[in-house]
């Protein structure tokens, strides 16, 4: 069992949620009419604090940023990551680490670093500036994992990407 799956801390709990939701309205529904008036009782009382204890949480949250209009400003590698992504043609093979991996996997085979096994990709790509992890150098890496000979085509802001060698 993963324990990721089951908490809340993650985005698998997006599947579990309105099950969760809709399990306790059935409860709610089927509950004995004694314990309805009650509940109703406590949440008209109480939905007002819980809806201010909810916005005051919602403060430092996360989703705070929705409302800040830097949050939609361009980083400041996103050039960067346009060139090397430019680099890249469609239909090829990569491995790639988190960093850039959501933009590859529409028109590329994309494996990711650590759970690619013994695939000899076309191209290598690594963000070492996604802080995910210790990230090698990437000809380096290619090399070694696939005894291939690779060649770095770009080095910049963060973005090495190594395509294999004929």
């Amino acid at each position: 069992m993963t324990e990721y799956y089951w908490g809340i801390d993650w985005h698998y709990s997006l599947m579990l949620m309105p099950i969760v939701f809709i399990a306790m309205i059935d409860a709610v529904v089927r509950a004995p009419e004694s314990r309805r008036r009650w509940l109703r009782q406590y949440v008209s009382h109480g939905a007002a604090v819980a809806l201010g204890v909810a916005l005051v949480m919602q403060l430092n949250s996360p989703l705070s940023a929705l409302a800040r209009s830097e949050t939609y400003d361009a980083s400041p590698r996103a050039e960067a990551a346009d060139k090397v992504l430019s680099l890249i043609p469609p239909g090829a093979k990569v491995e790639t680490d988190i960093g850039l991996i959501a933009h590859l996997v529409t028109d590329h085979t994309v494996y990711w670093t650590g759970t690619a096994g013994d695939v000899a990709a076309e191209y290598v790509l690594f963000d070492s500036d996604a802080g995910w992890s210790d990230v090698p150098e990437v000809v380096a890496y290619a090399e070694e994992k696939t005894g291939l000979r690779y060649d770095l085509i770009f080095d910049e802001d963060g973005y090495s990407l190594a395509r294999r060698m004929n």
